[in-house]
């Protein structure tokens, strides 16, 4: 038996599996490892589906795309028939085999469901008055000059193919999709990648156990205004940019000097774009651990972060007003932490 399948919220008209369980009447979806982002994703899509009088049940085997993706996760591959581990080899790669005449939209006229009218409109406003400086802005989190389409895309809102067509004359956005895309098509290699890292480098390292300290980042009191409010903005709206949950990320593992699966895990609970492929995707690039990740001896400088992408302290001040009143104290010394990281490598070699 074959037919359309889901894991998250697919409920977009855009989306071919959703308009064909309308025609059949049924959906299957293929079992995953319990997560209660999962878990809430699916008992709405249940509910959605269950609107539409259509049957949800459950099929071990499937080979339809559940992630929203331009590519089937796992369709890319090496000459060898093996998973890219260099993104700038499985861009190149992906871009080659996308066909765009394959791409299937509705009329935004049809869209009648507000959550996805929502995405729609989020898309043509970044199109209009974000795209063109993208490059050059998306790093400045005061600017809020990124595209506010993680979620959409994550909860079925939109289509990826779709956010592609439009915005496909920015190489600078374009490489951020097919990003997203690599951590798709790893994650379906390597399905437990959410808790086991993709490379050893880090075995044996001396992971810090203090709740008191990963409170602290949690609740960005941490002492160091950047990271603070970058962790204040994740706790009180559910996002932040890119630039800032590598800030964030790169302080928990490289300063704190606590396991990366922890800061993950907090991350999936808070964020409302939480995506277990790509929040593990991207810790464990981060941590220096995962597939064509930043180098071990590249660990980021809060401050310097934030002369360069915060100049005149604006989203600081934002998030951290207090700054120049009752203040935590530094938790830790960048530079003495930062020897310690970089000694652990030096040893191993």
């Amino acid at each position: 038996m074959t037919g359309p399948f889901f894991l998250y919220n697919l409920r977009i008209s855009d989306n071919k599996a959703f308009l064909e369980a309308k025609q059949k009447k049924v959906a299957y979806i293929q079992p995953q490892k319990q997560h209660p982002r999962l878990s809430q994703s699916l008992q709405s899509l249940k509910d959605n589906l269950k609107c539409h009088h259509i049957t949800f049940q459950t099929k071990k085997t499937l080979s339809s795309d559940p992630y929203n993706c331009l590519l089937p996760p796992g369709s890319i591959l090496t000459k060898k028939g093996t998973p890219f581990r260099n993104f700038a080899q499985f861009y190149k790669a992906a871009k080659k085999e996308l066909d765009e005449s394959t791409f299937f939209f509705h009329s935004p006229s049809l869209v009648k469901d507000s959550s996805e009218h929502k995405a729609h409109q989020t898309l043509k406003s970044f199109v209009k008055n974000k795209l063109k400086k993208y490059e050059e802005e998306k790093d400045f989190p005061s600017l809020d000059a990124t595209s506010h389409l993680s979620s959409h895309l994550h909860y079925g809102e939109i289509s990826i193919e779709r956010v592609y067509k439009e915005t496909h004359t920015s190489e600078s956005f374009c490489r951020e999709l097919f990003f997203r895309e690599f951590a798709y098509h790893t994650y379906h290699f390597f399905p437990h990648m959410d808790i086991q890292p993709l490379q050893d480098n880090l075995k044996g390292f001396p992971w810090k156990k203090s709740k008191v300290l990963f409170e602290k980042w949690k609740k960005g009191e941490t002492g160091v205004p950047i990271v603070d409010a970058g962790m204040r903005e994740l706790f009180e709206t559910g996002w932040i940019s890119n630039r800032m949950r590598m800030i964030v990320a790169s302080f928990l593992v490289k300063d704190l000097h606590i396991p990366w699966q922890q800061g993950a895990e907090w991350f999936m609970e808070r964020l409302i774009d939480g995506d277990l492929a790509i929040n593990s995707f991207n810790w464990q690039w981060v941590a220096g651990c995962g597939i064509d990740p930043v180098p071990y001896f590249r660990i980021f400088n809060p401050y310097l972060q934030s002369k360069k992408y915060d100049p005149d302290n604006s989203y600081i001040k934002k998030w951290v007003p207090a700054l120049e009143k009752n203040y935590p104290k530094q938790v830790v010394e960048h530079s003495i932490q930062r020897k310690k990281f970089l000694a652990f490598f030096k040893q191993r070699k």
